[in-house]
């Protein structure tokens, strides 16, 4: 589950459980013969923490990342090299550490950034 979005994972269970205890529902009165099925995610999963000497650092990324397959494995590619900006001084810790990674067809896959809290300020 941690692989996933929460607040999206919390939303499709809500749906399903007020489905079937909701008697004015359509799939109640249906007689609960839904079809049973594995939902797909899409939102992105984020972390985010304050480091040490006040550095704030969050990490987005894609949840159903696009894999393509080589026989019998399953590869991700990606498109085109990470972009990254890098003026974070490790001296004083000012300034901010931005990365984006892509996948196969060019899209952005995460997102990583690291940064004294007056940088966004």
């Amino acid at each position: 589950m941690d692989r996933y979005n929460g607040r999206e994972m919390g939303s499709r269970l809500a749906r399903c459980v007020f489905d079937i205890y909701d008697p004015s529902s359509a799939t109640a009165n249906a007689g609960g013969e839904g079809v049973d099925e594995l939902p797909t995610f899409y939102l992105p999963q984020g972390e985010g923490a304050i480091l040490p000497g006040d550095v704030i650092y969050y990490h987005i990324k894609t949840t159903n990342p696009l894999v393509v397959k080589q026989g019998a494995r399953s590869v991700i590619i990606k498109n085109r090299g990470d972009l990254m900006c890098d003026n974070l001084n490790d001296d004083n810790l000012k300034g901010h550490f931005i990365k984006f990674s892509f996948n196969s067809i060019g899209l952005i896959d995460s997102v990583t950034y690291m940064g004294s809290e007056d940088v966004i300020l």
